[in-house]
């Protein structure tokens, strides 16, 4: 069995060094999606946008990142996944041969477990969710069409495009091995392998229903007033505290 897993994360190590060298000119790139696709872009940007556009989605958000967090952990303890930038240095792996050079950079210095994914099982469940509003807010009263089709293909499409880059990231970071990210976006992000989108893991949440409409309809009147207020804040006028308090 450690031989497979040396084996898997040999193969690993090649995907790294291959995208560390063949995309450096793309390394701040990678780093912003990392950046990006922390929990924390959740608590402090999707979170207090939806939940002012749309207080549904907005609790539904809240839940999927600090249950799918928790999860995460839960799972990295059981898995107790290597990194490859500390793996290739402790392993006899390759005792034989050479060390590949993996470089490091500072996000890089994570210890801990490193199976599942963080960043891709978060942003897999969150993204999401955000996706599955965004069609139901726009395309659910809409007639099937061939535009409606493209808006929804063209919106699944950015879904998988975003989790790509994240997957990538994380593996050119040398912060997680293949392997790891794609476990990551499956436990969290596929409604059809156990993912927290799951139609039995939404009935007890009863707070994140959308089917009332209520989101519907007042979505267009609360995004001009959330760009009213954005406004403000750039011509620095001071809102009062209350209003802050209403995002």
């Amino acid at each position: 069995m450690e031989s497979k897993m040396d084996l898997l994360h040999g193969s690993g190590v090649q995907v790294v060094r291959y995208l560390q060298t063949h995309y450096r000119s793309s390394q701040d790139w990678f780093v912003f999606i990392s950046h990006a696709a922390d929990l924390r872009s959740t608590f402090c940007i999707f979170f207090p946008i939806w939940f002012h556009l749309c207080e549904a989605v907005g609790i539904r958000l809240i839940w999927v990142a600090v249950i799918g967090d928790w999860l995460n952990l839960v799972l990295k303890w059981v898995l107790s996944g290597q990194r490859p930038y500390w793996w290739v240095h402790e392993t006899l792996y390759y005792r034989n041969t050479s060390v590949p050079a993996i470089e490091q950079f500072p996000i890089t210095c994570e210890t801990g477990p490193g199976s599942p994914s963080g960043h891709a099982m978060g942003s897999a469940g969150v993204y999401y969710v955000m996706v599955t509003a965004l069609v139901t807010l726009f395309l659910q009263k809409q007639p099937p069409s061939f535009r409606t089709r493209c808006l929804r293909g063209a919106l699944w499409v950015t879904f998988w495009g975003v989790q790509i880059c994240v997957c990538l990231s994380r593996i050119f970071l040398a912060a997680h091995f293949p392997h790891q990210v794609i476990i990551g976006v499956i436990s969290d992000g596929n409604p059809g392998v156990g993912g927290l989108e799951s139609k039995d893991y939404l009935k007890w949440i009863d707070a994140l229903k959308l089917g009332n409409g209520n989101c519907v309809h007042e979505f267009p009147s609360r995004l001009r007033s959330f760009e009213f207020r954005v406004g403000r804040v750039a011509v620095h006028e001071t809102p009062r505290f209350s209003t802050f308090m209403e995002l």
